[in-house]
Order: structure tokens, then sequence, then C-alpha cells
């Protein structure tokens, strides 16, 4: 990623130098605009730099920091698409000259147009498509499932990433009150709590958390982030330390913590098995020093017979291994955020999660097994979702015969 937004910020900048040239300077004769110009690329261009510099926001206030950090790429973002757009639609206009002799300007009205949209889509994608709760309802049918656990009803949140809410208090606020509505059986939350340090999770915010209940209880797993891995080795908070906090943090607000473990969940005689699973270590690039915890799923199923299985899995990626244990009825994970992007295209959703993720968002079904990917409540990167609003899922278990 880093590297990625490293190319990208030379592509602006050679965008810069064009636009510079051959629009500023050609347009505008006098000097205050040519620097108008200048001090506004000089300031957005300077976003890109966020992202290295995330390594340093380890001490400290780690909410400030990171509010910098994503507010500078989405500046830089809304930004640099219009120019690029702007420099492919002249680079077009010139082909076409060149080709035909006629100078026309059709495709730089285009681009200019299109940037246009773009830019209203991420002022809105960092307002209201940020911070409005959808509920995602779903209706599972299985024959193994026990009888008296016939109409549970599961609400699943993931990847709160309390450090990047910009307004937590209310974001916070309307998860609890959203999950109440639902009159759930059983809260699920699928990892990635926080996004660096365990601090990240106040007080006040664990106060609003702890309202969150459920007759058969509130149970999380860790995510990528909550296991420490993207603390710089500069900052002297070793994982093994911020696991400890947050952990301690989630029991104190009445929530069950499940660590490559099985609970039976008992109900009129009739039994299910609850298992949540820790994040592979080598799934990810990490910066952590020291050893952070892995998953270890003979260890979550050790001594546990075969009854109707709900597995929470913070990483889609865990499935495919969950399934070929023979486990899992039905997967419940996050992680992907549909990189809070998402778009219907002529009915069918596209994101780009796709390139790197076979399971990313919805319900997916294989061998009379489900997995669903929930996208998430909280921001990485930059503090906009396009199309991907903040989600609680509910989902209903039936039994046929």
């Amino acid at each position: 990623m880093i590297w990625f937004i490293l190319l990208l910020w030379a592509a602006v900048l050679a965008t810069d130098k064009y636009i510079y040239q051959n629009v500023i300077c050609a347009r505008f004769r006098h000097l205050p605009m040519r620097i108008v110009y200048v001090i506004f690329a000089i300031l957005t261009d300077a976003g890109a730099l966020g992202v290295p510099l995330l390594r340093g926001f380890g001490s400290g206030d780690p909410a400030s920091g990171m509010h910098l950090m994503m507010w500078c790429i989405w500046i830089f973002f809304l930004a640099a698409i219009p120019k690029l757009l702007f420099a492919v639609g002249a680079f077009l206009d010139y082909l076409v000259r060149k080709m035909s002799g006629r100078r026309i300007g059709f495709f730089r009205i285009v681009s200019l147009l299109v940037g246009l949209v773009v830019v209203v889509s991420m002022v809105v994608g960092a307002t209201s498509g940020r911070s409005r709760i959808r509920v995602s309802r779903v209706e599972l049918i299985s024959d193994r499932l026990p009888e008296a656990f016939d109409g549970m009803r599961i609400a699943q949140f993931s990847d709160l990433h309390a450090g990047g809410l910009i307004r937590p208090e209310q974001q916070i606020r309307a998860l609890v009150d959203t999950i109440a509505s639902l009159k759930p059986d059983l809260v699920a939350q699928t990892g990635d709590m926080v996004t660096l340090r365990a601090e990240e999770l106040s007080g006040e915010m664990q106060s609003m958390l702890s309202e969150m209940a459920a007759p058969m209880g509130v149970y999380a797993v860790f995510g990528n982030h909550d296991l420490g891995f993207y603390l710089a080795d500069t900052v002297k908070f070793p994982p093994e330390r911020e696991i400890a906090l947050l952990r301690s943090k989630l029991e104190a607000m009445g929530w069950h913590l499940l660590e490559d473990e099985s609970v039976l969940l008992v109900k009129d005689g009739d039994t299910l098995l609850l298992t949540g699973l820790n994040f592979p270590r080598d799934y990810r690039y990490h910066w952590a020093d020291g050893e952070t915890p892995g998953v270890d799923i003979d260890k979550a199923y050790a001594g546990c017979p075969d009854f109707f299985n709900i597995v929470l899995s913070h990483t889609p990626k865990l499935w495919p291994t969950i399934r070929s244990q023979g486990r899992g009825d039905l997967t419940l994970s996050g992680h992907v955020h549909s990189m809070q992007m998402k778009f219907d295209v002529f009915g069918k959703l596209w994101s780009p999660a796709q390139w790197l993720y076979d399971h990313w968002s919805g319900l997916y079904e294989e061998d009379g097994r489900w997995l669903y990917v929930n996208d998430g409540i909280g921001c990485v990167m930059y503090p906009m979702r396009i199309g991907a609003r903040p989600e609680v899922t509910l989902i209903e278990l039936k039994r046929c015969e």
C-alpha cells in the first residue's frame, strides 16, 4: 500500500507539472494566480505523506494521529483523482489531434465532468456515507440446526476501528441503539475493535458498548489490528501489552472473548457450538516487534462434538480451511470493508476488494455451509465510505426437516 501511494504521488507530481505549464501558465499571465496553484498543489500533494508517517503515530494520542493521517489521505485523493482524469482527457485529445489534425476538447470536458462526480461522491462518502448504519437481514435454513434454536437471531457487526471514528459518541450510540432495536438472541463482533492501540477504546466508548446485550451473550474475536500487527518498531508498546489491555477492556464490558476456542450454547436440551478464531500471523505483513498470536484451529476444536457450528473469524480467507475441517455451518467474518468502496453496476456489485479477496462482502454458500462477510463500521486509511455504508447484519436461523 505504501509503495502504491508513493507511485501514485509521483504520477500526481508529474500531472501538476503538466497542468502548471500547459494550463495555468497559458491562461493566467499574472504571477499571483500561478503562485496560488503552486501552493494548492503543495498542500494537497503533501497528503500522500500520511501513509509513511503512520509508523510515527503510535505514541501520544492515537486517535488524533489517525484522524490527521486519514484526512490528509482523503484530501490528497480529493485533489489527485480529478487532476489525473484531466491529464488522461488531455492526452486523448492530443491523440485525436495527431490522428485527425483537428483540435478538440471533448475528452477534457468529459474528464472534468467525471472529476466533478468523483469529488461529490467523496464528499458524500466522508459525511453521511461513513456514518449512516444500514441493517442487512439474512434468513438461513438448515436441517442441522437444533429444534430449540429455530428462529435464533444473530446481530453481527465488525471492524469498529475505534480510534478512526470521527464522531465516536454519535456513531457508537447509533450502533448500540440499532442492535438493541433488532432484539437479537446473540451479538457477534468479528474483530478489529481498534486500529493501532487498545487506548483507542476509551472509557466513554466502553460505557456505551457495555449496554449491548443479548440473552445468549455478546461474543467477540480479535482481528489483525487488535493483535498489534501494526505497531511501529519505534513505539515502545509491545503487542503483548496491547492485547492484554484490550482483552481486559472487552471483559470489563461484559463481552465474551473467544481466542481459538469453542463454547457450547445450550437451550431446552439442544446444543450449538460457537467458535472464535484468531487472525493468522502469516496472512498479512505487519510491523510488530516480537511474537503476536496466530490461529490454532486444532486447539479451537479440541474435543468438540459435531454440533451445528457458528464460527467467528475476522478474515474470510479462513473459510476454506474451516470447511476442510468439516466445521463452520455458518462463518461470520469482516476485515475487508469492501475496501470502503462498493458500486452497483447494472445490478451486480463491484468493489476493488474483488482483486484481493474471493469472498469480500455479503453472503456466500458452498457445500451447504455459509459465510457472511460484514462490511464493518469504522474506517481505515481514509475517512470515507462510498456505497459500502457501515453495516449491522441480522441473521435469522431457521430449521427445516
